[in-house]
């Protein structure tokens, strides 16, 4: 079998989207169902960067996400403020907000708020699989592809036409990728559960996983741990 270099994992509307990337630049796509299911396909537990925020925080604003909106300028908004433990245990919306506000000073936003059950799950898978730990990255696509077009933000979003055309453009010049190739996954995978930004965000975060450690910087540099030891550091390449 192949030896996987480097995995992406981005939320998807049929549940986790895996992109494995190995040797001689060749990768795949699968949907998982439950984040637990990463056992049967990563076994030797590769470097994963994985789009979805992880090591929560009790009462303030995690530090990685407040520093890794200023990165991304005018483009901040691609990345949610996570809400405190407390309010991604919450029971619903309303009571999210009121938890989040009494803790952080801050609401949540509808769209962090869709993204709980997943940072929930992975939560849980990472507490009870400790030696899952050390594989996981938090990362974010955006700044990922703001690597690979020399650490200038990205302006086109990656839901149009022109933003995934540069974003494919960029990714071209170190994987041999073209559109028919990320359609035809989306058609085996299901049209309804991936759509092709997912497909793009997965492809470059198993790219960026795959580059070598000396590469990566962390935001915030420092390690920082939630009260459960895990990391709210959000990690990318220069």
């Amino acid at each position: 079998m192949a030896k996987v270099l480097g995995l992406g994992i981005d939320g998807c509307r049929g549940g986790w989207l895996v992109c494995r990337l190995f040797e001689q630049q060749r990768f795949d796509f699968h949907v998982l169902n439950h984040i637990q299911q990463i056992e049967q396909w990563a076994p030797l537990q590769p470097s994963i960067f994985i789009d979805m925020p992880f090591g929560l925080s009790e009462n303030q604003q995690r530090l990685c996400d407040k520093l890794a909106r200023q990165l991304l300028g005018n483009r901040r908004a691609t990345i949610f403020f996570t809400p405190c433990r407390a309010a991604v245990y919450a029971g619903t919306y309303q009571q999210a907000c009121q938890l989040n506000l009494q803790l952080c000073r801050q609401k949540i936003s509808k769209q962090a708020w869709n993204l709980v059950p997943k940072i929930r799950q992975l939560d849980q898978f990472l507490l009870t699989n400790p030696g899952w730990q050390a594989a996981f990255w938090e990362s974010h696509p955006e700044l990922c592809f703001r690597w690979l077009n020399r650490n200038i933000t990205l302006q086109t979003s990656k839901q149009k036409v022109e933003g995934q055309q540069q974003r494919l453009a960029l990714l071209q010049k170190y994987l041999p990728v073209n559109i028919q190739h990320l359609h035809n996954w989306r058609k085996k995978l299901g049209a309804s559960q991936v759509r092709l930004d997912d497909l793009l965000d997965a492809l470059v975060l198993a790219f960026c996983a795959a580059q070598p450690s000396h590469k990566r910087f962390f935001i915030p540099p420092e390690l920082t741990l939630d009260n459960h030891g895990l990391r709210m550091n959000i990690v990318c390449l220069r």
